[in-house]
């Protein structure tokens, strides 16, 4: 006589975890591709190559600059609130074309650009009193006998005590 063994009436979760996962995972991973979707990267540019040799042009530049007897100074005087530029010596009687940047890591839109005119001693002085107080990136651009130099230095322009 064989018996059979009595039915399981157990409730088994395997199959109904197994369909919750799929069932919460598909509409999740839907909703994540329309959100990409709608929010795009601006982190590349459409003109990536082009940008890509001015990086490599500019870090030639700052290796030219690197290489030359003495470097640029670029320092916040602080008795009269001014950023003091001073090319190097050999570049200083030439008086050369170029451009001074302010970068605000902090706040783009106090981002500022300044034609370089140098005077006979290579040195150019920015009033900074209109700048707020913080950190900023000072990079000055300068070409001489079509080479192009640049140079760049963090600054802090102190607050008001």
């Amino acid at each position: 006589m064989s018996e059979t063994p009595p039915s399981s009436s157990r409730f088994n979760p395997w199959p109904w975890s197994i369909a919750g996962v799929f069932a919460l995972a598909i509409p999740l991973a839907v909703a994540f591709v329309i959100f990409c979707l709608r929010h795009p990267s601006e982190l590349v540019t459409p003109d990536y190559y082009e940008r890509e040799l001015d990086h490599q042009q500019r870090a030639e530049s700052r290796e030219r600059a690197r290489q030359l007897a003495d470097a640029v100074e670029i320092a916040y005087d602080v008795t009269v609130g001014h950023i003091v530029i001073r090319l190097p010596e050999a570049h200083a009687p030439l008086r050369p074309p170029g451009e001074v940047r302010l970068y605000r890591p902090s706040a783009a839109q106090w981002d500022r650009t300044f034609a370089l005119h140098v005077d006979a001693q290579g040195r150019q002085e920015l009033d900074a009193r209109g700048l707020p107080a913080g950190m900023w990136r000072v990079s000055v651009v300068w070409t001489v006998a079509g080479e192009q130099f640049e140079a760049e230095s963090p600054l802090v322009i102190p607050g008001k005590a």
